[in-house]
């Protein structure tokens, strides 16, 4: 539900008696079902703008033009960032295990490992890289178009986002 009781164990009076534990699992190790719901729970998300909400929130709480908000400092801000955008997805999905996954990309630390990351599968997060130079030193987005709204950005047309207008 969103509120100070989201997600929280209670006991048989209805009262809340600890803390739920949020999981993250690394991205090669979720169930195709898992990237799925995650998915599903995204798309809500950006049908009902709340993507936007959050893009907006994150763009006038760390404004890329201030160097300064790579700052340690900061690190407190995108945790609670990241703890509501989780608690949005749970709401969303019905789900108080849904959480985002990260990627271990050192495992993959190679150019062509990342670039080549099972991640990127359109049943993942899809916009796999594409190589043109055989180098990748700038690659592109396979599958991906330009956007209508922003010609100047790339829209992912598989993956996490295919289903985005």
């Amino acid at each position: 539900d969103g509120s100070g009781r989201h997600c929280r164990p209670r006991a048989g009076d209805g009262e809340v008696n600890g803390v739920h534990k949020r999981s993250r699992k690394e991205a090669h190790s979720m169930t195709d079902a898992e990237w799925k719901k995650l998915t599903g729970a995204m798309s809500k998300m950006q049908s009902e703008g709340k993507l936007e909400k959050y893009g907006r929130l994150f763009s006038e709480g760390m404004p890329p033009q201030d160097p300064t908000f790579m700052n340690f400092q900061n690190l407190p801000w995108y945790r609670h960032f990241i703890f509501d955008f989780e608690t949005e997805l749970q709401v969303v999905a019905k789900d108080c295990d849904l959480t985002l996954p990260y990627w271990s990309a050192c495992s993959e630390a190679s150019t062509p490992g990342l670039y080549d990351s099972a991640v990127w599968n359109k049943n993942k997060l899809g916009g796999a890289p594409s190589c043109q130079d055989g180098l990748c030193a700038t690659p592109g987005v396979a599958s991906a178009t330009q956007c209508d709204a922003d010609a100047e950005r790339w829209c992912l047309g598989d993956g996490i986002a295919a289903l985005w207008k």
